[in-house]
């Protein structure tokens, strides 16, 4: 993994989630570029990962919401 931009816990998190996304991407493409995958069952395979992606980024914005909230609630 490369050098993490993103803040916090949170952006620790989002940053390994999107190193994976970007690990399967690519052996994805070797995968179909050496035949073992067929076309056809890359746009299922896409969108199961979009899909899984989405799951996990909308579960992380909403942690890191909570946690907003809990750190600058007026007392």
């Amino acid at each position: 993994m490369d050098r993490n931009w993103l803040k916090g816990e949170v952006g620790d998190a989002m940053h390994a989630v999107l190193c994976a996304a970007g690990y399967n991407i690519r052996w994805l493409m070797r995968a179909i570029l050496t035949g073992i995958i067929s076309p056809v069952y890359l746009f299922l395979i896409l969108g199961r990962c979009i899909q899984i992606f989405k799951e996990q980024f909308v579960r992380l914005a909403k942690e890191l919401k909570s946690n907003s909230e809990m750190q600058w609630s007026p007392t």
